[in-house]
């Protein structure tokens, strides 16, 4: 078997899912960084762009502005690589066979828009001209450019996710974007997405949902209920019983063991 097919069978899908989704969440966090210092740079800009050089504040707020312009740059061009074993949306693709259009589309807007170009030349892996009059500007990206490709990014995260996760991820999304401010990186933050805690009516929703797939969600436990011995249907992964005609959701999961509950 050659390395690269063994590498795109045998890596752990949840190690590869995280990976591409702690990149997309610091490409989130430097997007975020990126449009509040653009505003305060925007604000404290004059006419005057001799008076605006000399200004450390402004060049300050300039130099951080460049260099998460050049993090993005970095990240969306890695994401948009073709190679087995790296973190990108094409080993992801291959891994899960799913998405390739969708995958082909993202590295085609990447690469049209002069990412890979600029990250190569004038960030990393440099590419060295041979002379100095072989030397180009640096290609220019447009924030609106820029936040598309974010986009797409995360578009094809999320589907990745529903893909591998089931119904369970959408609503993951909507918890972690319900949480706007980030208190760790970004990486840490969107690695353990799946592992936030979701509301009590989402987990039953989710279960629901679940079970309509065919996922066998429900097994039968031993416990009381108010004092009598009993067997219920019960969710172990989101911590929910059947008690027949309605739900009962306990306030920790997954459930590792019960004992008694009381119920009114």
């Amino acid at each position: 078997m050659s390395k690269k097919k063994y590498r795109s069978t045998q890596t752990d899908t949840n190690l590869l899912i995280s990976s591409i989704r702690g990149e997309v969440g610091e490409l989130i966090a430097s997007w975020h960084l990126y449009r509040d210092l653009m505003l305060s740079f925007r604000k404290l800009r004059t006419s005057d762009s001799s008076k605006d050089f000399l200004n450390p504040e402004l060049n300050r707020i300039r130099v951080l502005i460049n260099k998460l312009e050049d993090d993005m740059v970095s990240r969306l061009s890695e994401l948009a690589a073709r190679k087995v074993g790296r973190t990108n949306f094409f080993f992801a693709s291959q891994r899960f066979k799913v998405l390739t259009k969708q995958v082909e589309d993202f590295e085609s807007f990447v690469g049209d828009n002069k990412f890979r170009e600029r990250r190569n030349k004038f960030i990393s892996h440099k590419e060295l001209p041979v002379r100095w009059e072989d030397v180009r500007a640096e290609p220019s990206i447009s924030s609106t450019v820029l936040l598309k490709a974010i986009a797409k990014a995360l578009r094809l995260t999320k589907r990745i996710d529903g893909i591998h996760l089931g119904p369970r991820a959408k609503y993951l999304w909507i918890e972690m974007r319900r949480r706007k401010e980030l208190f760790m990186p970004g990486k840490i933050a969107y690695t353990i997405l799946p592992y936030l805690r979701l509301p009590d009516h989402v987990r039953i929703r989710i279960v629901l949902e679940e079970q309509q797939l065919g996922k066998p969600v429900w097994e039968e436990i031993e416990t009381k209920v108010n004092g009598v011995a009993s067997r219920l249907k019960a969710c172990k992964e989101w911590g929910i019983l059947n008690l027949g005609d309605r739900f009962f959701v306990l306030s920790q999961y997954p459930l590792i063991e019960l004992e008694e509950i009381n119920v009114s």
